[in-house]
């Protein structure tokens, strides 16, 4: 059963950026406003254990959904979005698809994957290695614009080929203010401050009615409460809803192509391409041909260890946001659609809510 959880938090919260940080040798530690979905899968996983005998889960025997410190249960963290009250409701926010460009953000257009001359890129050598079309608008002056989020209807008429409207865009000051705080390092002997390790680290506070809504499956455990989420164990209050806005995303039904949107980023074993969720549709006898990506470079995935207390391996992950058309070359054009749409296709760690795919028209 897949639980809706609202996370509201009290406290500005601090998620590091995988960049190194040494007080001393930096001042700076910069801070991102929304957790890695590793992050807040931790979080979650976490806050089930403050219900549970720690014994038991230290000394190895663990639980059914949490699992061990050396091994993960059968707790799953799909996706995570935002979603701010107005008028006594939720409104609902995602990734900007990358496909969505602004001019002056205050008018939007969508690139179309147009035919160009075959341009040789990384594409694994058994898919030709070339791709045959790129995503391209002919208006001049349109770029990636600062509006990060997409509101759940406009997401939903573009994953339907519908055009979005400007209105339907928010940035993240929308949603997120920047508090820097100041530190420094002390000794951990004395306890005393330690000369030229002054630093200063951002914090962002979530404005009023802004929340964090993430679907997870895989306990019982019911987790209403407060709970920490972040660096400096900031608290934060999570309660369950009944409502899901991710099952009115319906999926494409007509021709031979769709797209992929990802809403949280995605580690792939080659790097931009979802070779995993392919080889599994070819054991099935679906062959699929990707026509065209757009991906806006990459995202930094890595973390901390707490049981190996050691940094945890920097991936380089497609982000979220991005966007890929494939076309069923062989096999059932449906059952290669559902082999994305809700899925977690990341190779590594979807377990943790990397890689959470919709499909749409293109």
């Amino acid at each position: 059963m897949t639980r809706i959880l609202k996370i509201t938090p009290l406290d500005p919260l601090f998620f590091r950026s995988p960049m190194p940080f040494t007080a001393g040798e930096q001042d700076w530690a910069k801070s991102e406003p929304l957790p890695l979905p590793g992050t807040l899968y931790g979080a979650i996983r976490s806050a089930i254990l403050t219900r549970r005998n720690f014994a038991q889960f230290v000394e190895g025997k663990g639980y059914p959904d949490i699992g061990t410190p050396y091994s993960k249960g059968s707790l799953k963290l799909r996706t995570f979005f935002i979603a701010k009250e107005a008028n006594n409701s939720l409104r609902f926010y995602y990734p900007t698809p990358a496909t969505i460009l602004f001019k002056e953000e205050k008018s939007v257009a969508i690139s179309k994957p147009a035919n160009l001359p075959d341009i040789l890129t990384d594409l694994p050598q058994k898919e030709g290695g070339k791709i045959t079309s790129f995503f391209y608008l002919r208006e001049d002056d349109y770029e990636p614009g600062t509006c990060k989020w997409i509101e759940h209807d406009a997401l939903r008429g573009y994953l339907m080929k519908s055009k979005s409207d400007v209105g339907s865009f928010a940035k993240n000051e929308t949603f997120f203010k920047a508090e820097p705080k100041i530190g420094i390092a002390r000794d951990r002997n004395t306890k005393a401050s330690e000369v030229g390790k002054l630093y200063r680290a951002e914090h962002y506070r979530y404005l009023k009615g802004v929340s964090l809504i993430a679907l997870s499956e895989g306990t019982d455990e019911t987790l209403n409460g407060v709970f920490t989420l972040g660096g400096e164990r900031r608290t934060a209050v999570i309660e369950e809803l009944t409502i899901n806005p991710v099952e009115e995303f319906d999926t494409p039904t007509e021709g031979n192509r769709f797209l992929v949107y990802l809403m949280t980023p995605a580690i792939f074993r080659t790097g931009w391409y979802p070779s995993g969720v392919i080889e599994k549709l070819t054991t099935k006898g679906i062959n699929l041909r990707l026509i065209t990506a757009a991906i806006s470079g990459y995202k930094a995935i890595s973390g901390w260890d707490i049981q190996k207390k050691a940094p945890k391996t920097l991936y380089r992950a497609v982000p979220e946001g991005s966007v890929f058309v494939f076309e069923v070359i062989k096999g059932s054009f449906e059952e290669a659609v559902r082999a994305f749409h809700g899925k977690n296709i990341s190779d590594i760690n979807p377990e943790e809510g990397y890689g959470f795919a919709l499909t749409g028209n293109i």
